[in-house]
């Protein structure tokens, strides 16, 4: 059994960012990683432009400008968002000016419409602007050519609306791995059937497929697999042929039926580890055959879903081209005390808040792996280290944020 730092070090050291990428248009690309860095087609902004509504001028014409000796400027016209003025400003007047509207030749500052008065075609000053005052200067933010994204960066909705300012309607992504998923165990049925005794329903699909859904990631689903070894044998076979990464969820520990690491041995997957030191979740088998990945993952509800979040979300992003793909961990301060016990890293589920700029956690009741109670109340994970130990009221832990 070893540690979890040393099963994600040799998880990440089997991963390699696929060479395969696609054009998407910049609406789907949502939760994609860039291919490529992107560089600015022109300048931004394009042209400079008003940051309020107001009045451009020269700022020289307002430095005398007081309270006690206002300077008057005679309005010349109106500049409105989209239309371009080709009467070059002249000294003494001014132009009426929209948010967003192009600078005329000649003005080098905008005085806010608030900060003035309007009487008989005049505008009123009463104290200097500056140079460039309320302006925002063309290629102040990016010049042509300067790189505005980085190759792996995460596209986020901010992400799309960049692109957008810059004319790009798709962009280069790396294509993302297809992922199965294989349910094992006869004790299962899927939610909606009729529930007979000894039966029950199966969540870690639908878990485990939303959390990869909610980070951008699509499962093929081949379905539950009773406790039998050529039937596991066949779907597995057919999964992993037709995937870049296989996820069985259960039959990976040492029960009578759990058949599994059987079978996935026979395939001829090499496999890399099976059983970390945490808790929940200690079953787990990672795997590889070329550059297929497999995870094989505990039944138990919780068990399954934490190492989804621990070792698939990052590995799934790495594969994608992420720069960023391990899990962030942050600090939070405990409010109640908190008995650790036992050799292995423990990852509990817990209940952040922020009040009054802090961050606090509290971790929930009913820990074990089967109740999913307290996983759904959850929204991050406590992370507590190996060994006995309290950790008290106003300390502070690790945790991972999972929403």
């Amino acid at each position: 059994m070893i540690s979890y730092e040393e099963a994600l070090k040799i998880t990440f050291a089997n991963i390699k960012p696929g060479n395969v990428s696609e054009f998407v248009d910049i609406t789907d690309s949502i939760n994609s990683y860039l291919y490529e860095d992107v560089r600015a087609p022109f300048d931004i902004p394009l042209f400079s432009n008003s940051a309020m509504d107001g009045f451009a001028v020269k700022y020289v014409d307002t430095l005398s400008a007081s309270n006690q000796n206002p300077v008057s400027l005679k309005i010349s016209g109106e500049v409105k968002t989209g239309e371009n003025v080709k009467e070059i400003l002249k000294k003494g007047k001014c132009y009426a000016i929209s948010t967003g509207s192009k600078i005329p030749e000649g003005a080098d500052a905008v005085v806010m419409k608030e900060n003035v008065e309007v009487k008989d075609g005049f505008i009123i000053i009463s104290r200097p602007v500056k140079r460039n005052e309320n302006i925002r200067l063309k290629g102040e933010e990016f010049k042509k050519g300067d790189r505005i994204l980085k190759e792996g960066s995460l596209i986020t909705p901010s992400v799309v609306g960049l692109l957008a300012l810059c004319g790009f309607e798709r962009v280069k992504v790396y294509k993302k791995p297809v992922i199965a998923f294989v349910s094992s165990g006869s004790e299962l049925i899927e939610p909606g059937e009729r529930r007979t005794e000894s039966k029950i329903y199966n969540s870690n699909y639908y878990s485990i497929s939303s959390l990869l859904d909610k980070h951008g990631f699509k499962v093929n689903y081949y379905g539950i697999v009773n406790d039998n070894y050529q039937k596991l044998e066949k779907t597995i076979r057919d999964a992993l042929k037709d995937s870049d990464v296989l996820l069985v969820s259960g039959g990976i520990s040492v029960g009578n039926v759990d058949f599994v690491k059987d079978v996935l041995k026979k395939l001829k997957v090499e496999e890399c580890f099976w059983r970390v030191k945490i808790k929940p979740g200690k079953p787990i088998f990672f795997g590889k055959k070329g550059n297929k990945l497999i995870f094989g993952l505990s039944g138990n509800p919780v068990s399954s879903f934490v190492n989804s979040y621990l070792f698939v979300l990052p590995a799934l992003r790495k594969m994608s081209g992420s720069i960023e793909y391990e899990n962030r961990v942050i600090n939070a301060e405990l409010q109640e005390d908190l008995i650790k016990k036992g050799e292995r890293k423990d990852f509990l589920r817990g209940v952040y808040s922020i009040e009054s700029g802090r961050l606090y956690v509290k971790p929930l009741k009913h820990q074990s792996s089967s109740m999913m109670g307290a996983m759904a109340e959850a929204n991050c994970l406590i992370v507590t280290e190996t060994g006995d130990r309290i950790y008290k009221k106003g300390e502070y832990v690790n945790i991972y944020k999972l929403w």
